[in-house]
């Protein structure tokens, strides 16, 4: 047995390392954070996306992340309507439901919700880690995460709008943040919402559930929330990045959240890439202002100097030098509140022309 590493398995052990290292500021930032998340329907009907997805959310929920999930059934309940020989009919978002097609939603809510809670509860892998937790092995048969769900939305019929019958689809007149509030804040489990709701009265009522999604996510104060979609959004083929609240109501109900992810659950691991990179690889939706460009401050001197001395390939400045351009011409782009570039406009009045000065970008942000 060699005693030393391969050149190759050093270069994987440093790149191990390197990654976690370079994912710690996000671990930390997400720590604590209360997510939640939309299944849609094209996904959640897809056992190898879903599954992937789920693992991925446990893993998180693990890193000290709380979750509140909530899969669409608006594929799967084409089929056991299609058996009693009906269709489903939608008038805009919301779908016009009859005791039919009421019965139907709540035998697939059921369903994907038992779903979800198998994968939950599948532990990951011990053969490789057995041995190193001795010969007390029982808390690794233990349920991996727990699901809590129960009547945590309280419902009200739609009833007749412009002209149309509703029947028994339902809105949502209340959520009980204090119980979730109860089960997220213990830390063991995720709660899974489904898109059946009950009135005072006692009926079961069918909601949609991206309204449910957009109005839990302000009840309790969510710091993300994120619809897991079919696809990305694409502009000429290009992955549109950010989208204003009013661009983003052409694509789902976004309601007043301030921070919207738009994510391609096709993409495996879109989650996890999406949470620890920089530059994520779905659609942010944001009402406040996520990446802008300012004037710099004397503040800001600091982190000018060193996207400047990173670079390598700047003319050098005395601090003297770079201060006094810090606070006359440099100009900073920020990306959540960190400078991630800088450049300076020296003007030349006489010349009637200018220079670009102390162009620098962080490594990070390269392309």
């Amino acid at each position: 047995m060699e005693i030393y590493d391969s050149a190759e398995e050093e270069e994987e052990h440093e790149q191990f390392v390197r990654w976690f290292r370079e994912a710690w500021p996000y671990l930390w930032a997400h720590r604590g954070c209360t997510f939640v998340i939309i299944i849609s329907g094209e996904v959640e009907s897809n056992p190898y996306y879903l599954n992937l997805l789920l693992k991925d959310i446990a893993f998180l929920h693990h890193l000290g992340i709380t979750f509140v999930l909530i899969p669409a059934t608006n594929i799967e309940i084409h089929k056991p309507l299609a058996d009693r020989g009906k269709k489903t009919r939608f008038v805009g978002p919301y779908i016009v439901t009859d005791s039919e097609t009421l019965d139907a939603s709540k035998e697939e809510a059921g369903w994907i919700c038992s779903n979800i809670e198998a994968v939950l509860s599948a532990r990951p892998s011990i053969s490789n880690i057995r041995r190193r937790h001795g010969r007390d092995n029982s808390r690794l048969h233990d349920v991996d995460v727990s699901a809590a769900s129960g009547n945590f939305v309280a419902a009200k019929r739609r009833g007749v709008v412009t002209g149309v019958d509703y029947g028994e689809t339902g809105e949502v007149k209340k959520v009980d943040v204090r119980r979730i509030r109860e089960r997220l804040d213990c830390g063991d489990c995720i709660v899974l919402l489904h898109n059946i709701g009950y009135s005072s009265s006692g009926e079961a009522l069918n909601y949609n559930t991206y309204e449910v999604g957009t109005t839990f996510s302000l009840a309790i104060e969510a710091d993300k929330l994120i619809y897991i979609m079919d696809g990305p959004i694409l502009n000429d083929k290009c992955l549109i990045q950010f989208l204003t609240v009013e661009e983003a109501e052409a694509e789902a109900d976004m309601g007043r959240v301030e921070r919207v992810h738009l994510l391609d659950g096709i993409k495996g691991g879109v989650l996890l890439l999406e949470l620890f990179k920089r530059d994520e690889v779905g659609t942010m939706v944001v009402s406040d202002v996520y990446q802008g460009t300012r004037m710099a401050t004397e503040s800001d001197f600091s982190r000018v100097r060193e996207l400047i001395q990173a670079s390598g390939e700047l003319v050098r400045r005395s601090d003297e030098e770079l201060l006094e351009m810090t606070l006359l011409d440099c100009f900073v782009v920020e990306r959540e509140s960190q400078i991630v570039a800088c450049a300076a406009l020296v003007s030349f009045s006489e010349e009637k022309c200018g220079e670009v000065a102390s162009f620098a970008v962080s490594s990070d942000c390269r392309r």
